[in-house]
């Protein structure tokens, strides 16, 4: 097969593609560590499902105030990005890696 030399498609790849692939890898590592901390620290039992406020200084500031059930949400999108990415073998997370260059978090 032919070499791609196209300065347009290795721009691309180079400025947008690899980058992306560094944050997906990243990504995946950072939320890894999420995940462990949250099961292996039970903080299930720390933050049971519900509506309840989580008092955490963002009165303060212009940030959301955070609700038990919204740290549900997060753990379950974190989850499903950590499956997808090890689904068959973790072939996703094999191809995310093959064009990263910075894939440490």
């Amino acid at each position: 097969m032919a070499a791609i030399s196209d300065p347009e498609a290795t721009g691309f790849v180079n400025e947008q593609l690899r980058p992306a692939a560094d944050r997906m890898a990243q990504a995946y590592y950072f939320l890894k560590t999420v995940l462990d901390h949250w099961n292996f620290d039970h903080l299930a039992a720390k933050i049971p499902p519900g509506s309840s406020a989580l008092i955490d200084q963002s009165a303060q500031d212009p940030r959301h105030q955070p609700t038990a059930d919204n740290c549900y949400g997060m753990i379950i999108q974190a989850q499903a990005f950590v499956d997808t990415m090890e689904a068959n073998n973790k072939a996703n997370l094999a191809a995310v890696l093959l064009l990263a260059v910075n894939s440490n978090p």
